[in-house]
């Protein structure tokens, strides 16, 4: 059995969480957190949106998802992320904008790298794919898109 590899960005979220996605669920990075609009009666993590490319986009905080505050002084920038909205040929891809505080970094991941998520906060459950040990940062839990952009 080999070892194989997949190409990765990190991501430092807006606190001080990490978390990983595929390379090609990343398709921009707006380098400063744009006019955003708030959305009434929306989830705390999910209570602002933004025009990108003529496409009304929710913007996603997972750090307050997870139950911690973004440094109020943090840098935030925005990662456009897709995903399938469904799994069928003709299905359309969602859209929607990862909060995080600096430029993802490529990585590759290896399969000997994959470990438990860690143990909390627990809501990593609902939103990971699965997990793998980064060499400087531990446990990095892999972003399920889906289950982020397409909740049910």
């Amino acid at each position: 059995m080999t070892d194989s590899t997949g190409d990765a960005w990190l991501l430092q979220l807006t606190g001080s969480y990490r978390a990983a996605i595929g390379l090609r669920e990343m398709l921009y990075v707006l380098p400063e957190e744009p006019v955003s609009h708030l959305v009434p009666l929306s989830r705390p993590h999910a209570a602002r949106v933004m025009v990108w490319q003529s496409q009304l986009i929710p913007l996603i905080d997972l750090t307050v998802f997870l139950g911690g505050d973004p440094a109020p002084d943090a840098r935030r920038m925005i990662g456009i992320v897709s995903c399938a909205a469904g799994n069928d040929s003709k299905s359309t891809s969602r859209l929607g904008g990862l909060m995080i505080s600096r430029t993802p970094e490529r990585i590759q991941v290896w399969d000997h790298q994959a470990c438990g998520l860690p143990p909390a906060p627990a809501q990593w459950r609902s939103i990971a794919a699965s997990c793998f040990r980064h060499p400087d940062h531990g446990p990095v839990p892999i972003l399920d898109l889906a289950a982020i952009l397409l909740p049910n």
